[in-house]
């Protein structure tokens, strides 16, 4: 039996997503089973799970007063996601995107989704120093923003059995965890990984980048999920996306830029090189 069909279509409009929420809320009430109904939906469908379960952390104050925000995904957003879900655990995943484009987030909902559905699987999260990757305090840290989407997720979303400990997610119910990492040239020596995130990879010491990269690919995961905003056109993250343009069947290269948000997109004016508007002819795309 599934969800009656006025909870199977979500709304993407701030104020209408939250009616849809209480309204479902209201529906599953404490029953068990209905309990168990939406999360047989939510392990089946990501991008329903993400919109109607999805809570996100925003330091800069909006209209709306932050800092607990919807993660209401945009269409580039849902693209991406799709892309990920696929390759993930059989591709290196380059996620080649401008600032602010929602990309971590976007990887730790899915790896948060795998860990709360899946079954005996494990993942890792790395950044340039250990404080990006778990640090109580830092809301820039991963497993920071981690728990906050797991806190967020109502109480018997929780694993009958699961722990919290530095640098590691565990659900024992249905054997998965997430580990943090570092970077170092022996990170998850040792063990295996469905996927592994490497974020903001172009920040990385040349060395570590590479060494972290060679670390992973060696034996500890056939997908790097390493996402990043360029800083020029070397190391390791300039090198990943060079592999994931000439060798499409090893890595999904997911290309986002700040002109697919429609938050700054507004007013935005596309030139045809082959037809540039008056005094524009000097821009080109």
């Amino acid at each position: 039996m599934g969800l009656p069909s006025q909870f199977l279509t979500y709304p993407k409009d701030r104020l209408a997503n939250l009616a849809f929420r209480k309204n479902l809320r209201d529906w599953i009430g404490t029953s068990r089973a209905r309990q168990a109904m939406v999360k047989a939906h939510c392990a089946k469908h990501l991008l329903w799970f993400i919109n109607v379960y999805g809570w996100i952390a925003e330091q800069r104050k909006d209209a709306h007063g932050g800092v607990k925000i919807l993660f209401l995904t945009y269409d580039y957003q849902d693209e991406a996601l799709a892309r990920i879900e696929a390759a993930l655990g059989l591709k290196h995943i380059v996620g080649d995107k401008s600032r602010d484009m929602g990309f971590t987030w976007m990887v730790l909902f899915v790896f948060l989704h795998r860990w709360l559905f899946g079954d005996y699987e494990s993942f890792g999260v790395a950044s340039r120093t250990q404080d990006y990757v778990d640090k109580e305090v830092s809301t820039d840290s991963l497993f920071w923003k981690l728990m906050f989407a797991f806190e967020s997720l109502p109480p018997w979303f929780r694993p009958r059995k699961w722990k919290k400990n530095k640098g590691q997610l565990i659900n024992y119910e249905r054997v998965n965890n997430i580990t943090g990492y570092a970077t170092s040239k022996d990170i998850a020596r040792g063990g295996r990984r469905l996927a592994i995130l490497l974020d903001e990879l172009a920040a990385y010491h040349y060395g570590h980048g590479k060494g972290c990269w060679n670390a992973c690919a060696a034996t500890a995961t056939n997908c790097i999920v390493a996402v990043s905003t360029h800083k020029g056109t070397t190391g390791a993250f300039a090198e990943a996306c060079r592999s994931a343009k000439n060798h499409p069947e090893v890595f999904e290269h997911i290309v986002l830029r700040w002109w697919q948000d429609p938050r700054k997109a507004d007013g935005l004016c596309i030139v045809d090189p082959a037809k540039p508007a008056p005094g524009m002819s000097e821009w080109t795309c």
